[in-house]
């Protein structure tokens, strides 16, 4: 009987790992985030200030410091918490292999369909801004 509990118990501790293992393998890079999910927790209007009307043009540099100067304290925190983990991230993808790099590109790509949906169809619907729009978004709001 004891042999049998205890057999269970190992069993089911090795289970456990590969739940652990699978789970794991969903982030990228040390910062936890899950790749493709910025904005995720933006406002419209902030996605308004930053995105053209389609959702998926970054705004030109000089309209975003324009529209910068109007975002609450709140919404240019949330840009500085995205560019910081946007940066970590990048710096991960830089240091691993090519074929990482490319299944992270494919990923955000394969997102950016998410952006482009008709703010009048889901007002609260999170939106999905890719590594690229971070890119361009972070080197505009750099020195705000």
């Amino acid at each position: 009987m004891k042999r049998t509990f205890l057999t269970l118990a190992v069993a089911a501790h090795l289970a456990a790992g590969g739940a652990i293992a699978q789970t794991t393998s969903t982030t990228t890079g040390d910062t936890g985030m899950m790749s493709g999910s910025f904005g995720s927790d933006w406002s419209t209007s902030l996605g308004s200030a930053l995105l053209g009307e389609d959702g998926t043009t970054v705004r030109s540099e000089s309209e975003i410091a324009s529209a910068w100067e109007d975002l609450s304290d709140e919404d240019k925190e949330m840009i500085r918490r995205d560019c910081a983990a946007y940066s970590a991230q990048s710096d991960d993808s830089d240091a691993s292999d090519s074929t990482a790099t490319t299944m992270d590109s494919s990923s955000d790509t394969s997102q950016s369909g998410d952006a482009t949906s008709d703010a009048s169809d889901a007002d609260d619907a999170p939106m999905n801004v890719t590594m690229e729009q971070m890119e361009e978004i972070c080197a505009a709001t750099e020195d705000l």
